[in-house]
């Protein structure tokens, strides 16, 4: 029956367009006798619609032709083009989705590294936050001890009028094991000569001096001096560590754990085996995080 449907459907269409076909010269040649109707403009069949016509025709008809007897239809494939675009459009889909991932994985790195960023400086102005009140404190204790008596201190070194020439004298009485001499010098040297090219070194010496007392502070406060720019000179590394370690004798871990990060962030990097052992012993003893 449905064979036979589809046979009739097929032939009927093929009639109303034979019919259509025909009707439009016939159509062009009868001329009307009275009034006219105006009816739609007949539709143009070119050589191409009719092909394309035809293309679907056979298309239905085959359809139509292939049914089984179950009534399960015949499944007609799809465009090829529409195939290719189709697969094009995955494809795009495809590195959209994975353009999408690599942004989020860009992202997230950028955000690690604002938050390593964020922690780095806020470490630095932590321990700025503690330097500035220990060079205010060591600035204090400076000026507490110039008014100290100095009655039984040996009698100072006279100046030669060159800052070379008096620090050399001092280095000297220190080299000869002449400690309170070379103590006393040195602090002379220091209090003449403010702004020498020796200012930094003398004051070195007198830590080195006052290191191998008890007087840990009064010890702190020459390295503080000798520090001041944090120099890159050969003994700038053992006197960061030494400072530290003498801030932590005087009970001040806290400005001896800044002074410490300060020769890591500066020195840590060029010092020897030696001083490496030390100022980690020196954290420990500061308590350092």
């Amino acid at each position: 029956m449905r064979k036979a449907l589809s046979s009739i459907s097929v032939l009927t269409l093929g009639a109303v367009l034979a019919a259509t076909l025909a009707a439009g010269p016939l159509a062009a040649q009868t001329k009307p006798v009275a009034v006219q109707a105006v009816e739609p403009p007949a539709i143009e069949w070119d050589k191409k619609r009719l092909e394309r016509l035809e293309k679907n025709v056979r298309k239905m008809e085959k359809a139509l032709g292939q049914y089984n007897e179950q009534g399960e239809p015949f499944v007609i494939q799809p465009d090829p083009e529409v195939v290719a675009l189709q697969g094009q459009v995955a494809s795009l889909s495809g590195k959209v989705a994975d353009l999408e991932e690599a942004l989020q994985r860009v992202n997230g790195q950028l955000e690690s590294s604002n938050f390593e960023l964020t922690k780095a400086r806020q470490a630095q102005n932590a321990s700025a936050a503690q330097i500035d009140p220990l060079l205010a404190r060591i600035a204090a204790l400076e000026s507490k001890m110039a008014t100290m008596d100095t009655a039984a201190a040996p009698a100072p070194a006279k100046s030669t009028g060159s800052s070379a020439s008096d620090f050399k004298a001092a280095k000297q009485m220190m080299l000869e094991g002449d400690y309170a001499a070379a103590e006393k010098a040195f602090e002379t040297f220091v209090e003449a000569w403010t702004d020498s090219p020796e200012t930094a070194e003398a004051w070195y010496n007198l830590g080195e001096i006052r290191f191998t007392g008890s007087d840990r502070e009064a010890t702190a406060v020459a390295y503080a001096y000798a520090l001041k720019g944090w120099p890159k000179t050969k003994w700038a590394p053992e006197a960061a560590v030494k400072f530290s370690t003498a801030l932590a004798g005087a009970g001040r871990n806290k400005e001896a754990c800044a002074a410490l990060a300060e020769y890591n962030k500066r020195y840590a990097e060029g010092a020897s085996a030696a001083l490496k052992t030390r100022a980690t012993a020196a954290k420990t003893k500061a308590k350092c995080v």
